[in-house]
């Protein structure tokens, strides 16, 4: 009796981490343009349909938007015409590691993940990680754009640049070059990052700022601001 308790003591942990492992992220909504492809085979979507670690989700380019809900409780919006593999996911202690593939399209990510975690978005020409935030990324082969309704995202493209995406702001990652372009957002790229066809900005919400002018936030430089949460909370790519 005492042997099989100690085995059921010894064991318990790699039967938690099989169950942890086994979290697989959700299709919450869906229309008939929205496809899975596991293993190569291609079904069409629909709601509860499970997306697991290798699948990828299509989203034709006339139709609807589909909606899917991460594991680690992330929410992703697909527009139409958008291609999202999810690349792996994990989670120990808490900490949720989540990596995902946008080929091709449109997407927002939603994250609100604990500290030490983290959400990385991988497209042609970069890499957009964070772990508290609302970001929209584009991607297509040879050029990346991302606007960052809030939350700070750290940045890096192919050529090992690195720099961080700071609320309203919008990044651009061209293959083959070097820099990484970051500016204030218009009102078109913010209006993109809702989730619900409305614009995030709100009436206390700082507007983009004319080139030159120095961006604050309540009185606080968002440079600043930016470089104290990047310490706190941004993982490392």
């Amino acid at each position: 009796m005492k042997l099989a308790k100690l085995t059921t003591i010894l064991l318990a942990p790699f039967f938690l981490a099989a169950l942890l492992s086994a979290a697989e992220a959700k299709v919450t909504v869906a229309a008939d343009n929205v496809s899975v492809v596991v293993n190569g085979t291609t079904s069409v979507a629909k709601v509860e349909t499970s997306v697991p670690v290798g699948a990828t989700i299509k989203v034709a380019a006339e139709g609807e938007s589909a909606t899917v809900v991460l594991p680690d409780g992330s929410v992703v919006v697909l527009k139409p015409g958008s291609v999202l593999t999810v690349s792996s996911s994990s989670e120990e202690d808490g900490v949720s590691k989540t990596a995902l593939v946008l080929s091709g399209g449109t997407a927002v990510f939603s994250a609100k993940l604990a500290k030490g975690s983290s959400l990385s978005i991988a497209t042609p020409t970069g890499v957009i990680s964070g772990n508290k935030g609302t970001v929209s990324v584009t991607a297509t082969a040879g050029l990346t754009t991302a606007t960052s309704a809030s939350g700070v995202w750290s940045v890096q493209n192919a050529k090992g640049g690195v720099s961080r995406l700071g609320p309203q702001q919008s990044v651009i990652v061209k293959a083959g070059d070097a820099r990484i372009t970051t500016r204030p957002a218009t009102e078109a790229e913010l209006r993109r990052t809702s989730t619900e066809g409305t614009s995030p900005v709100s009436e206390s919400a700082p507007l983009p700022l004319v080139p030159g002018e120095e961006a604050k936030v309540d009185g606080v430089n968002i440079d600043a601001r930016i470089d104290a949460q990047i310490s706190e909370d941004s993982p490392a790519i």
